[in-house]
């Protein structure tokens, strides 16, 4: 299990709450649905870095629960987030447990639902361009039910 050092955690929850009154300030020039939409771009970015770092790791082979698991580890902690991987046969999930991302975006005061939207949308830009990228694998995420819930993030290897 990772947990982010709390001076990391509470820089870049601040980070985040700054993002989160520029999105508002966003959504109110574009309105909320197409501020996501440009939120979600960035999870372009995001698969172009895994996709690199598990490229990177795996070299020319077939990436493996192992590599997956280990390249998560080293994104994750980089975002300040607390979270356990657990690399399985023929998946690796992520539980991400204190998010800043969350916590910053809520600290803004953007409400739950709109944070899932944000989340969500980043995500699915994320594993589409991730997949290919890396077709071997496949994500997910199961958004937390409430604040202090936790999100569930799932990477499925093709066999």
């Amino acid at each position: 299990m990772g947990k982010a050092n709390d001076s990391v955690f509470e820089a870049a929850k601040n980070a985040y709450a700054l993002y989160g009154w520029l999105l508002q300030d966003v959504a109110k020039e574009v309105g909320w649905d197409r501020a996501i939409a440009i939120h979600a771009g960035g999870g372009d970015r995001i698969a172009g870095m895994l996709g690199g770092m598990v490229r990177a790791k795996c070299r020319q082979q077939t990436p493996d629960a192992a590599s997956v698991a280990a390249v998560l580890e080293d994104a994750y902690r980089g975002f300040g987030m607390d979270y356990e991987v657990e690399a399985t046969n023929g998946s690796v999930k992520n539980r991400i447990k204190r998010c800043p991302i969350y916590d910053g975006l809520a600290a803004s005061g953007i409400d739950h639902a709109t944070i899932q939207q944000l989340c969500q949308g980043m995500a699915g830009r994320e594993y589409d361009h991730l997949k290919g990228l890396v077709p071997e694998l496949t994500g997910r995420v199961k958004f937390r039910e409430n604040a202090s819930d936790t999100c569930l993030e799932e990477f499925v290897l093709a066999r």
